[in-house]
């Protein structure tokens, strides 16, 4: 093999070993913590379920608003 493939392979290995650091790092991190929450899950089935309650109220809406239009 010449010697730029050999230096192509290495900086990509070099690229994906300092990716991985990155990534492990900003996991550990403090400032990381409010996003391994437990309470974000909670917090999305909560948007989940008033989502739906949403839907529910539009859905009735229309249908009241059609029996007003057909009179």
């Amino acid at each position: 093999m010449p010697d730029s493939a050999l230096t192509i392979i290495a900086l990509a290995v070099v690229m994906l070993l300092i990716t991985g650091m990155v990534v492990v790092f900003a996991r550990r991190s403090p400032w990381a913590a409010p996003f391994r929450d437990p309470r974000i899950g909670e917090l999305v089935a909560e948007v989940k379920a008033l989502r739906s309650r949403i839907n529910a109220l539009a859905e009735a809406q229309d249908r009241l608003m059609r029996r007003l239009e057909d009179g």
